[in-house]
């Protein structure tokens, strides 16, 4: 059977091979085919820009309203990747603003 992460990955789509591709995910974006998260998958690929952070971080984390303004911490993976929090320290940065989305 396969998951609903599996029926995305096999869509053809072009955008998804071809494209610039930003997500929004966290620790259950999990393919236990292939053992990898979305974000790594996607970048296999070579076309993931941007990682969108939501609130208690990527791997859940963080605390109840702990604010994540440094993303560094997620380097380690060599995503050549953008990681942008989601909740920061103000209220504005729970938008996803276009000039981000610009690749």
């Amino acid at each position: 059977m396969n998951s609903a992460l599996q029926i995305f990955l096999n869509q053809k789509d072009p955008l998804l091979f071809n494209g610039n591709l930003a997500i929004l995910c966290n620790q259950i974006s999990f393919d236990f085919k292939t053992n990898k998260y979305l974000f790594e998958i996607l970048h296999k690929r070579g076309n993931l820009k941007k990682v969108f952070i939501p609130e208690h971080g990527l791997f859940a984390e963080f605390q109840d309203q702990v604010k994540l303004d440094h993303t560094e911490i997620y380097h380690f993976f060599n995503l050549h990747a953008s990681f942008i929090s989601l909740y920061g320290k103000d209220e504005d940065s729970i938008y996803i603003k276009k000039k981000i989305l610009k690749i």
